[in-house]
Parts: structure tokens; C-alpha cells; sequence
């Protein structure tokens, strides 16, 4: 029903901002991510393990995190035809 809503919501009469659309799920995911941590952390047990190396940690994190923002912009880019 997500991608029917999607295919509803982005045409190009409606609604053609794929990228707004992208960074607003983006951004609303890590803020509840990070609210989340915060109440519990208890629900994040593989960040015990990362303390200390923030660096390294974001070196794996980011090219992934990047993917798959343009996998979203992609997909959402791909509503329109």
C-alpha cells in the first residue's frame, strides 16, 4: 500500500519533489533513531561496542547511509513515469 500511495502522491500534477520527499523520511528516521537512544538504549546493544570510535564507526556508516538515500531519491525519482 506504501508504494500505491507513492505512485498516487508523486505525479508530476500532485506532488514531483522526490528529493524533498527523500531528505523528510531521511531526516524524520535519524531523529527517531536518535530519540529512541536516548529513552533506550537498552534497544541499541551494538552501540556498547562502538564507544570511543565515532570515527571509525562513520566511515562504514556514511557510504551507506549515502546509498541509500539515492536508492530512496531513485525510487521515489522513478514514481513519476
Amino acid at each position: 500500500s506504501l508504494i500505491r500511495f507513492n505512485k498516487f502522491l508523486m505525479h508530476p500534477d500532485r506532488f514531483p519533489y522526490s528529493m524533498f520527499l527523500t531528505s523528510v523520511h531521511m531526516f524524520t528516521s535519524g531523529l527517531l533513531c536518535l530519540l529512541l537512544y536516548f529513552v533506550r538504549p537498552s534497544l541499541f546493544p551494538g552501540l556498547a561496542n562502538c564507544e570511543g570510535k565515532r570515527d571509525t564507526v562513520l566511515k562504514w556508516i556514511a557510504p551507506i547511509a549515502s546509498l541509500f538515500a539515492l536508492s530512496l531519491y531513485a525510487s521515489n525519482q522513478a514514481y513519476l513515469y
